[in-house]
């Protein structure tokens, strides 16, 4: 069932306006056919994607409401490995938000308050920016994997950092080691 509220929207035609107000993250061709409600959360969306990755090369492809159900959201992106994954996961939790009817919607009709878009961008910045670190963990070739590599025991709190190299050396002056 379509909440009242959602299903007497208007959908209309912006991609017009969305042209003046945001060419440069328009592709050719877009199409945004949306209602108004709809419309102010996909601006909420494209201007948080402009302030936080300009770069990236994003084109919003089209963004069609297509009622009684059924949707179509469509980008294009060409930033590095964060910048994708960041503008992936606020479009597809875009599409999730904007009060759609189809299959691959979780919560059908559910249309996010606007003043819940920044938080909620600032939860998916939070996620990415942990899977790009343990992205770069995990490409980290460790000393472990070579086979001659032979750890020391762990340091006791009273114990020398010194004393567990393979060598004792002592600082000159100038800076230098002696050996």
């Amino acid at each position: 069932m379509i909440p009242r509220d959602v299903a007497n929207d208007e959908l209309l035609d912006y991609t017009h306006t969305l042209e003046f107000l945001c060419h440069h993250l328009l592709a050719p061709g877009c199409s945004v056919i949306l209602s108004p409600r709809q419309f102010e959360v996909l601006k909420a969306y494209l201007q948080h994607i402009d302030t936080l990755v300009p770069d990236a090369n994003f084109a919003l492809e089209q963004c069609i409401d297509h009622r009684p159900s059924g949707y179509s959201v469509a980008w294009d992106n060409d930033g590095d490995d964060w910048q994708d994954d960041f503008i992936d996961t606020v479009m597809e939790r875009m599409t999730q938000s904007l009060g759609f009817y189809a299959g691959a919607i979780i919560r059908e009709g559910y249309l996010i308050e606007l003043d819940e878009i920044s938080q909620q961008i600032e939860e998916i910045k939070g996620r990415v920016l942990d899977r790009s670190r343990q992205r770069a963990l995990d490409s980290i070739e460790t000393f472990t994997e070579d086979p001659t590599f032979k750890s020391h025991p762990p340091r006791s709190p009273d114990q020398k950092y010194s004393d567990l190299t393979d060598r004792n050396r002592r600082l000159c002056p100038i800076g230098l080691a002696v050996f």
